[in-house]
Formats: C-alpha cells, sequence, structure tokens
C-alpha cells in the first residue's frame, strides 16, 4: 500500500541479558475501542472489520485470524502493548491467558510513549529462560520469515551494529539464499547462474471495492557451453522460501508445483483471496491456491517465450535450435509440476506455443523459395 509504505516502519529490540524484546511500529496504533474489541478479543481482527477497510482502501493485511497476541504466551508470561493513537495512548499489561488485563490511558510526552508519538504501538515481552535461543538467534528467526517488507524492518540486538531485515526484490533474495548455499547443497557447481524475474499485475475486485494484485516471481536459470537456452535450475538443498505474501515467508513449495523442481522465488502483495493455513504452516488448497497457481505457470512460460524469440532471432535465424530449446524447456518445466489441475492448464497453454518449425515452399520465376517459422 503506497501510503503506508511511505511512513511505514518496524523495529525490533533484543536485549540478551534479560531476554527483553520489543517489537515497534509507526503504523496507525490504537485507540480504546480497537484494544477491547479487538487486540482483546480472541478471533476479532481489526484489519477485516468494515472501517478499517474503508479507511483503507486497496490494502491487504497479513493479519487474518484475530489470534496473534495469544502467541506471545507460548514464549513469555510478561507482555505490554504501549499504543498510540489520535492523540491518545494507551498502557495494557497481561501476564497470562486467563487472567484479565490492565489498561491505562496514558498522557501526551508520557516516557512510555517515547518513540511513537504521534502514532504507533510497541509490543515488550520478556522471553522465558527455558525458550532455547542457543542454536537459531532472534535474528536467524526474522531473517527467516521476513523476506521482502515494503517497510524498513530493523534489528538491534545489544551493542551490535543494526541490522536491516529482508531483500529489495526476489531476485536479490533467491541469489543470496543461492551464495549462501554450499557446494554440497548446489545440485550443479555452474557458478553462472542468473536470475529472471516475471511480474504480473491483475484486478481483484470485491462487493464494494477494487484492488490490484501483484505477483512477481524471481527464478533461477543456468546458462550452458553446449545448448543455446537458459535452462531452469533445480533448486538448492537447503530450506528456501517460495512463498511470500505481503513480504512474509509462508510456503517452502510454489503453488501446484514440487520441491525438487526449479528454483522460484513468487511475491503476492494486495491479494485478500490467497490465503495460508491457521498454523501458517503452509497454504489454503482452495480455488485461488490453484488460481495462483495457474499465474506462476504463466509467468514462467515467459521465460520459454523469450528463450525461442532470442535464440530464433540469432544470425541465420536457427529456428530448428529454437524448436529444440523450446522442447527440452518444456519438459523439465512439466516435470515440475505436481498437482493434475496445474499440469492440465501447463498443458493448454504449451499448446498455444509456437515451437514447431513450418516449412513452405513457393514456385516462382526465380525458382523454387522456401520459408520458415515456428507455430503452435
Amino acid at each position: 500500500h503506497p501510503a503506508v509504505s511511505q511512513i511505514g516502519a518496524v523495529r525490533v529490540h533484543w536485549n540478551t541479558r534479560d531476554r527483553m524484546l520489543s517489537v515497534e511500529d509507526n503504523g496507525v496504533g490504537m485507540d480504546r475501542d480497537t484494544i477491547r474489541h479487538h487486540l482483546m478479543s480472541v478471533g476479532s481482527s481489526y484489519y477485516n472489520t468494515p472501517t478499517f477497510e474503508e479507511e483503507n482502501r486497496g490494502f491487504a493485511a497479513i493479519s487474518r485470524f484475530g489470534i496473534g497476541i495469544l502467541t506471545c504466551f507460548m514464549v513469555s508470561d510478561d507482555i505490554e502493548i504501549v499504543t498510540i493513537r489520535g492523540g491518545k495512548g494507551h498502557r495494557v499489561r497481561m501476564t497470562s491467558v486467563q487472567s484479565t488485563y490492565l489498561l491505562r490511558e496514558l498522557e501526551q510526552g508520557d516516557e512510555k510513549l517515547s518513540g511513537l508519538e504521534p502514532h504507533g504501538t510497541r509490543v515488550t515481552i520478556r522471553v522465558r529462560e527455558t525458550v532455547d535461543l542457543s542454536k537459531r538467534s532472534l535474528g536467524d528467526i526474522l531473517r527467516y520469515w521476513i523476506i521482502l517488507p515494503e517497510c524498513p524492518v530493523n534489528y538491534f540486538e545489544d551493542d551490535k551494529p543494526v541490522s536491516r531485515i529482508g531483500f529489495g526484490s526476489p531476485a536479490d533474495a533467491l541469489e543470496q539464499y543461492f551464495a549462501n548455499a554450499g557446494d554440497d547443497d548446489l545440485v550443479t557447481s555452474d557458478s553462472k547462474i542468473e536470475f529472471v524475474s516475471k511480474r504480473m499485475q491483475l484486478n481483484e475486485k470485491a462487493v464494494d471495492s477494487e484492488t490490484v494484485t501483484s505477483y512477481e516471481v524471481a527464478f533461477a536459470v543456468r546458462p550452458s557451453k553446449f545448448f543455446p537456452e537458459r535452462t531452469f535450475a533445480v533448486r538448492p538443498q537447503v530450506d528456501i522460501p517460495m512463498v511470500c505474501i505481503e513480504g512474509i515467508r509462508v510456503s517452502s513449495v510454489l503453488p501446484g508445483f514440487n520441491q525438487k523442481g526449479l528454483s522460484a522465488l513468487l511475491s503476492v502483495r494486495g491479494s485478500r483471496k490467497f490465503r495460508t493455513t491457521v498454523s501458517r504452516s503452509g497454504l489454503e488448497r482452495d480455488e485461488e491456491y490453484y488460481n495462483v497457481a495457474r499465474i506462476c505457470i504463466d509467468m514462467l512460460f515467459k521465460h520459454v517465450d523469450d528463450e525461442i524469440a532470442r535464440i530464433a532471432s540469432q544470425p541465420g535465424r536457427p529456428l530448428s535450435l529454437a524448436s529444440s530449446a523450446a522442447r527440452w524447456l518444456l519438459s523439465s518445466f512439466g516435470r515440475s509440476l505436481e498437482d493434475p489441475f496445474p499440469e492440465s492448464h501447463f498443458r493448454a497453454v504449451r499448446d498455444c506455443h509456437a515451437c514447431i518449425v513450418v516449412e513452405r515452399t513457393e514456385q516462382s520465376a526465380e525458382g523454387i523459395k522456401a520459408e520458415r517459422s515456428l507455430a503452435s
């Protein structure tokens, strides 16, 4: 959302000595009504209310179920929330899921509001000693989940220099994951991996509004010393994100594809239909899931089109070479698909592609003239 991306900023502070973790932003903040009826009401997300949707048309929140605050109690028994909106600040204190909460109004200029005014929210928790962070640090956890944030996300740990979390684009992220993978994790040792991006925008209609959903997929391709086409590179044998919704990792598998196939990272922004499961462990296998699978196929097919056009336009117009390259690309593409439904869409799109060499001859006074072209 353009307006939010201009003002949004998130800061994460982690003190390893007293195990205090705070996350703060300069978003819209919360008033008393939002706190009572949404923050403290399990299953009620403020982002799904008519009021929020009316004030923020075109904004797609990743919050869906209204249970996020409960997850804090998985690692802490001491939670403080300080927020300010419309010139009024509030502090909420909670010590367990079962207990009541303490809500106190804060005057402007209160030290608790330092760094938040004129609007924003800070959540502070004391992480239990039993929570093991020795194998994966808090910074590692942030980098695992936050991949493509639209606003700056800065991480502060003790006296260490500030660290910026996330990447500027899917291609930047994918390139870094390849760079971090060791030689043993790469299926090929070829260092000439290239990264290509394709984009698509679609209008998503609701009952009384219309939003623009943007899709961007970055994928790795591998040039060859012996063949003209840049083939889809196989993904490294490490855990890399394949799908992000509003910049947050949601899946390690591209919709409709298998885990052993091509290396790609899909970013989806602005969609209110493409959703995760309640546990955030994967994507809902609903109608929109298969719609996004079709979109992925269409965007990846653009690479096949580009390669056919590039090879066919070389000196001498080697159409047979372009045709062979297309068949090889389509074969490797097809092997990466998993579900029958995307496979049927793949076949339909494939059959429309011009990758068969057709030669037409014409008799003239000068002799026989042959004309070659590519046809579907």
